[in-house]
């Protein structure tokens, strides 16, 4: 059982192709390329934290239900997410049949010996971050002009070939 971040899909978000220059002729080529990207790495018994933006609409039950995994979802009103979030209901779950888990819009995740500290957004500082703990963040998309904060790692869509990330992959980022 792997864990995984993501952020930043935007499915049905036909606008982000051209504002994050994706590489995908319409919104519903980019959704169903996303979604079997999902499926391909993430198994039914994984864990998926998603950091934000998952669809700009009303509709995420529908998107969720194609998606496998658990998936836990930073639940922030000031993302992309703000319109669906308002309509979520604790019986929606994920392909693999696993119920949708709504987390506060700040976490600290613990996976020994590591510890990750979840944001939509990126920050300049976070739950221990003077002990190590690895800030994971999405939002900013594939923009270079962020500045670069040691133990940051943006694990949204436009920066890791559309694909989740997992915890190994970035603990092996790290240490190169």
């Amino acid at each position: 059982m792997a864990i995984l971040f993501s952020a930043d899909h935007h499915l049905g978000h036909g606008k982000i192709i051209e504002y994050s220059k994706r590489p995908y002729l319409s919104a519903a080529i980019m959704d169903s390329d996303m979604i079997a990207r999902w499926n391909y790495k993430v198994r039914n018994n994984d864990t998926v934290y998603y950091l934000g933006d998952l669809t700009l609409g009303e509709s995420a039950e529908w998107y969720l239900s194609r998606l496998n995994g658990y998936i836990k979802i930073l639940a922030l009103d000031q993302h992309h997410d703000r319109k669906w979030l308002k309509l979520y209901r604790n019986t929606w779950t994920s392909k693999s049949g696993h119920p949708i888990e709504l987390l506060p819009p700040i976490y600290t995740l613990e996976i020994e010996p590591y510890v990750f500290a979840l944001s939509h957004f990126p920050m300049w500082s976070w739950d221990r971050k003077i002990y190590g703990a690895i800030h994971l963040y999405g939002h900013v998309h594939n923009n270079p002009g962020q500045l670069y904060l040691p133990r940051s790692i943006n694990v949204g869509v436009d920066v890791n070939d559309f694909f989740p990330v997992s915890s190994d992959e970035i603990v092996l980022s790290l240490a190169s």
